[in-house]
């Protein structure tokens, strides 16, 4: 199954790296591994920056933001426990379309 969907056009040239390997991962999380590890869009000739995995924890819950670094959207999941946490967002990447949200840029320090 395909799970990298093209969006507006990129900000940035794709990284041309290999992609790190983690059979277990992508087999439990395909969608989420896609966009992580992925170095080519679905046409297979063109690079796109791989996405980041953003996890921490805040008032008892976990939170997670996959950040489309390619072409500049996050996705966001909180669960009470890592694993659930992992399989919201998966759940979010392959049937919310809409979940995306464009992601902010900072410039400069922040006061």
């Amino acid at each position: 199954m395909q799970y990298l969907r093209v969006m507006d056009a990129p900000k940035a040239k794709g990284s041309g790296r290999v992609a790190a390997v983690d059979p277990a991962f992508k087999e439990m999380f395909p969608a989420i591994s896609a966009y992580m590890t992925e170095c080519f869009l679905p046409d297979g000739r063109t690079a796109r920056q791989v996405s980041s995995l953003l996890v921490f924890c805040e008032e008892g819950m976990w939170k997670m933001c996959l950040s489309d670094r390619h072409y500049g959207f996050n996705m966001w999941a909180t669960a009470p426990t890592y694993q659930d946490c992992l399989m919201d967002l998966e759940n979010r990447v392959i049937n919310d379309p809409n979940g995306w949200r464009k992601a902010k840029t900072y410039s400069g320090r922040r006061k």
